[in-house]
């Protein structure tokens, strides 16, 4: 699973909209010990957050040069609401503007460092635009800030083993299913990993447990299957790989495999199965037909 995949639009702006968490500093040099808001400051804190929240309904909507024109609006109202900039940043970041949705993060960041999905956005935005170190390191901090994100520790495996550091990055994947037993995407990283070093039968063991959380779970199906298909039990391998691709036809892209971490040498297995009459005929819809 790649860090395209962990650009999750409406939970990042959910929490960027938790209206109870509203935070806000004063621009001032010294802070008095007991802030109060005046009322007009908390309705106009409000509305803002009512016009990032229709711009969150556009950007659902498929709208996502008005949400962020919305977006700016709220900010012009109440620049000192970090979830303001989180949002922005967030839009950005759909859009693929990385560098701009950086900006964002980093000022929601200097109005509150204790946001650890602050972070963690800051992080996947780096790691899009292949800043690796400021990407481990914003990940870093997230832990430190929340040692029980999954996320965090995923993300930062995610990283490490794009930076060839396999090993680390297997250490970090645990660490995600250490606090997350359940958390699929991590175990199967870890099958991607230990199949790359030749560890075929360690990494059967970890798509098996995948499928066993989640047997909608495309990658970890598609996976096995290749790797079952590769060491001779060839009818499971195909059943397998077109169970995977019924469900998600977007993994018979050896691009789109490798933008989600797969190796060489899975790829290239993949690309044998592929070749196959049993998975062509699926592909090109010939099964359905027959059935």
């Amino acid at each position: 699973m790649s860090a395209a995949k962990r650009f999750v639009f409406p939970l990042a702006l959910a929490l960027a909209l938790s209206l109870g968490g509203l935070q806000t500093k004063q621009a001032q040099a010294q802070t008095p010990l007991i802030l109060v808001p005046s009322w007009q400051q908390q309705q106009t804190n409000q509305e803002a957050v009512q016009l990032a929240q229709e711009a969150l309904r556009l950007a659902q909507l498929g709208k996502p040069k008005e949400a962020i024109s919305l977006t700016q609006l709220s900010l012009q109202l109440a620049p000192n609401v970090s979830q303001l900039h989180f949002v922005l940043g967030t839009l950005y970041a759909q859009q693929d503007q990385i560098p701009k949705a950086i900006e964002s993060y980093e000022e929601a960041l200097r109005l509150d460092d204790k946001n650890s999905n602050l972070y963690i956005s800051l992080g996947l935005a780096h790691l899009k635009a292949k800043n690796y170190s400021a990407a481990v390191d914003s990940f870093n901090k997230a832990i430190v800030l929340d040692p029980k994100s999954h996320e965090a520790f995923f993300d930062l495996g995610n990283t490490y083993y794009l930076l060839k550091r396999s090993d680390d990055a297997v250490a970090q994947w645990q660490k995600a299913v250490e606090v997350k037993n359940d958390f699929w995407p991590a175990i199967n990283n870890i099958g991607l990993a230990r199949y790359e070093s030749g560890q075929v039968d360690q990494a059967i063991e970890q798509w098996q447990r995948a499928i066993a959380l989640d047997k909608e779970a495309a990658e970890p199906l598609l996976a096995l299957g290749v790797a079952l298909y590769q060491k001779g039990d060839k009818a499971k391998g195909l059943d397998l790989t077109n169970q995977a691709l019924k469900i998600d036809n977007r993994y018979a892209d050896t691009a789109f495999l490798v933008e989600n971490l797969w190796g060489d040498k899975l790829v290239q297995a993949v690309r044998e199965v592929l070749k196959t009459p049993q998975v062509q005929d699926m592909l090109s819809g010939k099964s359905a037909k027959k059935s």
